[in-house]
C-alpha cells in the first residue's frame, strides 16, 4: 500500500468519528499510524514521568465540545507515543489544575508561532516544541484556533500535542505532523 493510500485511510478514520460516533477515532481501522514503519527511538521522556496532567483552557466561544476533541487527541497519543515519540505517556485531562504539565488553550487568533509567524492566516495551532529534558518549563502550552471544523480541529490538536512530545514537522506520523497540508 502506498503512502497516499495510507493517508487517505487515516483521514477516513477521522471522518467516521467526527460524523457522529462517540468512540475515539483511534479505535477505527485501518490507520496510517499502524502501517508506517519507523526506526526504534531511544529517547528519554522529557517530563520525567509517564502520567501528565493536561489542563484545557477555553478562551473563546466554540461551536463544538473542545473537551471531547482534546480527549480524542490525547487518546491517540496514549496509543502511539511510544512508537513515534519514543516513550509511553498517559494523560489526565482536567479543566482546573494547579500545576498542569500541558496547557491547551482554544483561542480566536494566534499572533505568532515560531518561524510560521509571517503567515498567520493559515495557522490553525501553535505549541511549544519540547526538545531538551533540562530546558522544559511547565506548563508546555498549545494554542488551538477556534472556528474551524471538527476534523481540522482534531487534526490540529493531534499535531500540536505531537510537538509537546518532541515531534517536529519532519517526524512520523507524517499524516499529522507535516505542516504541509498538500502532503497529506
Amino acid at each position: 500500500m502506498n503512502r497516499r493510500t495510507l493517508l487517505s485511510l487515516a483521514g477516513g478514520g477521522i471522518a467516521m468519528t467526527v460524523a457522529g460516533s462517540t468512540n475515539s477515532f483511534v479505535t477505527n481501522t485501518p490507520r496510517y499510524s499502524d502501517y508506517v514503519d519507523i526506526p526504534e527511538r531511544n529517547i528519554s521522556n522529557p517530563y520525567g514521568k509517564q502520567k501528565l496532567t493536561v489542563q484545557l483552557s477555553q478562551q473563546s466561544e466554540s461551536q463544538y465540545d473542545a473537551f471531547v476533541l482534546t480527549r480524542q487527541a490525547l487518546d491517540y497519543w496514549e496509543e502511539y507515543s511510544e512508537k513515534f515519540a519514543g516513550y509511553p505517556i498517559i494523560y489526565n485531562l482536567s479543566h482546573n489544575h494547579d500545576t498542569p504539565d500541558v496547557l491547551i488553550r482554544f483561542v480566536d487568533s494566534i499572533e505568532e508561532c515560531g518561524s510560521d509567524s509571517t503567515d498567520n492566516k493559515n495557522i490553525t495551532g501553535c505549541a511549544d516544541l519540547v526538545k531538551d529534558v533540562d530546558l522544559i518549563i511547565t506548563p508546555v502550552t498549545a494554542h488551538i484556533i477556534t472556528g474551524r471544523g471538527r476534523d481540522e480541529t482534531l487534526r490540529t490538536l493531534i499535531h500540536e500535542i505531537g510537538h509537546t512530545l518532541g515531534l517536529t514537522h519532519h517526524d512520523e506520523p507524517a499524516n499529522f505532523m507535516s505542516n504541509d497540508a498538500s502532503s497529506v
